[in-house]
């Protein structure tokens, strides 16, 4: 963890995108947590970690919402996910997404471990409210002190809901749950995504559950119970199977296991070719549609809107081919290299 004082916008801002771009280019693996102290006493702590998933967000529009929030300091904690800008415009292989959340603690709250279920202190509280006062707005007064129960209530909820089972909660290297809503379909209810540095894999389950065998989809390296994989499903995993021996290599020997695969996606890099993404996003739209016309799911990812979007988008980029761009496809360009994101389905 860091610490770190600042004073003024731009010097905010000039910080946090330091700090961030260590991150994102790998020269600062275990720095991923900041503490900001700013004016008036107010201490922020930010995380950063990589994710699946897909955002409209570039890198500047993080760090300028991230110095907004900082700067205003009016609200207890906010989530940003950005992308960061490819090299080469034309390749399919989809840009590094980050999740940045910031939590606004209170100066005297310096024992705080993060969750994601976070609550809202009694220290915390009596601070914002007397803010307000010391502002002379008696409404205001009311109206946060509304807002504040309401964001303990929701924090309650959150904690209940989504503290992850075999995990530890008081620690601050907590990872980060990713959710999708399942409400209007039966399968999986969970999903997680490794994103911190735990010595075993077993810290994240029970023993009844680290027992189980786990099915490995090459296409998305979700580990999901053998029991719920069709023959269709079959099927398209034999195709990456045969195609790509590298990544079948590395779950025949539990490789994914590794904490160098999971502790850093940028750290290995598996080799693929340009048809790997499209591919995947196929077969994603096809678990999509089996999901809907059934009412079943198998990750709860599966049915998840915003994904399918993007493998639209993607695929839209393929065929549908600009004339001053020209083809964003091109097979002859091997060297293809992606991060596996080790997840699993329960």
């Amino acid at each position: 963890m860091k610490g770190a004082n600042a004073f003024s916008s731009s010097t905010i801002e000039s910080l946090l995108s330091q700090w961030a771009r260590s991150i994102v280019d790998g020269s600062s693996l275990h720095n991923s947590c900041l503490l900001l102290s700013v004016h008036e006493g107010e201490q922020f702590k930010l995380w950063l970690t990589q994710i699946s998933d897909d955002s409209n967000l570039t890198f500047e529009n993080m760090v300028d919402r991230t110095t907004d929030f900082i700067s205003q300091s009016d609200s207890q904690s906010v989530c940003f996910t950005f992308q960061l800008d490819l090299d080469n415009e034309t390749s399919s292989t989809p840009p590094d997404v980050y999740l940045l959340s910031i939590l606004n603690i209170s100066a005297r709250d310096r024992s705080y471990a993060p969750a994601i279920g976070w609550l809202a202190t009694p220290q915390v509280l009596r601070t914002h409210v007397m803010k307000k006062l010391r502002q002379g707005s008696p409404w205001l007064f009311l109206l946060s002190l509304l807002v504040m129960l309401l964001l303990m209530g929701i924090g309650i909820l959150a904690s209940v809901w989504i503290t992850p089972r075999g995990s530890h909660s008081d620690n601050s290297e907590a990872g980060f749950w990713l959710t999708w809503n399942t409400s209007q379909s039966i399968g999986l209810k969970h999903q997680l995504q490794f994103t911190k540095p735990w010595a075993r894999f077993v810290e994240y389950f029970d023993e009844e559950t680290i027992r189980q065998p786990w099915f490995i989809r090459l296409d998305d390296q979700s580990m999901v119970a053998p029991e719920l994989i069709d023959d269709t499903e079959l099927k398209y995993q034999r195709w990456f199977r045969e195609r790509y021996p590298e990544v079948e290599k590395i779950k025949l020997n539990g490789d994914y296991l590794n904490e160098s695969f999971w502790s850093n996606a940028h750290s290995v890099r598996v080799l693929t070719d340009p048809l790997f993404h499209p591919a995947h996003c196929l077969l994603a739209l096809r678990r999509y549609w089996i999901a809907k016309e059934t009412g079943r799911h198998v990750c709860p990812r599966d049915i998840d809107y915003k994904h399918i979007q993007h493998c639209l988008d993607s695929l839209d980029d393929i065929f549908f081919i600009d004339p001053k761009k020209g083809p964003v496809l091109t097979l002859e360009d091997s060297d293809n290299r992606m991060p596996w994101l080790v997840n699993a389905c329960f």
